[in-house]
């Protein structure tokens, strides 16, 4: 009998230690469990804090075409047009306007950056009478460079400028898009990548 309560109390503690170890083996298999989902929270929250930004810098410039639309109707050309133009003339949206350090009114980006409106005096190519034209520039994260660089804004688009290489006529394919986003020297610590629009 003492012999069997010796080996009885020995399982015991042998069960024991073998719980403590599934404990641990658990507890392992739960923090690692809660890494990925923590991990694939994080990715999506990510994706659609993207999505959210590219959408909403899609509305911004349509909402510049409008303004200038509404502003230039009965003007000969751009002449003069300009990002505070935009920001002050009432038909733009007062929730994309913030105040430079400078006291004049500009357009905020999602991403932090301006969005810039001016005529046709900075086109890059020689053309005639190049305030008929006129350009919006965004600076956009590589991820959703392509996107936008692809944006289709109708018949009043001339050119896609895109870090410097420039699309006439037609939008870039998305393997042009692609390619002149990745080529582009970043713009800063953010890779931010620059996109001009020239419009008509």
């Amino acid at each position: 009998m003492k012999i069997n309560s010796c080996w009885n109390n020995s399982c015991k503690g042998v069960k024991k230690k073998l719980q403590q170890g599934l404990s641990l083996i658990e507890a392992a298999m739960v923090l690692a469990l809660s890494a990925v989902v923590v991990a694939g929270v994080m990715a999506y929250y990510q994706s659609a804090s993207t999505n959210e930004k590219t959408e909403r810098t899609i509305t911004e410039i349509m909402a510049v075409i409008a303004s200038v639309n509404s502003i230039y109707s009965s003007a000969p050309d751009f002449s003069g047009l300009s990002s505070t133009v935009i920001a002050k003339s009432g038909f733009f949206p007062s929730s994309f306007v913030y105040k430079k350090d400078d006291g004049q009114l500009s357009i905020m980006a999602p991403y932090g950056d301006d969005i810039v409106v001016s005529d046709g005096t900075s086109f890059n190519k020689k053309i005639e009478n190049e305030n008929a034209y006129y350009h919006i520039g965004v600076f956009a994260p590589r991820d959703v460079c392509a996107n936008l660089a692809r944006l289709d804004l109708g018949s009043s688009l001339v050119a896609v400028n895109i870090a410097g290489r420039l699309f006439m006529g037609n939008l870039p394919t998305i393997k042009e898009a692609q390619e002149a986003c990745s080529q582009q020297v970043a713009y800063d610590d953010e890779k931010h990548v620059e996109i001009s629009y020239t419009l008509h």
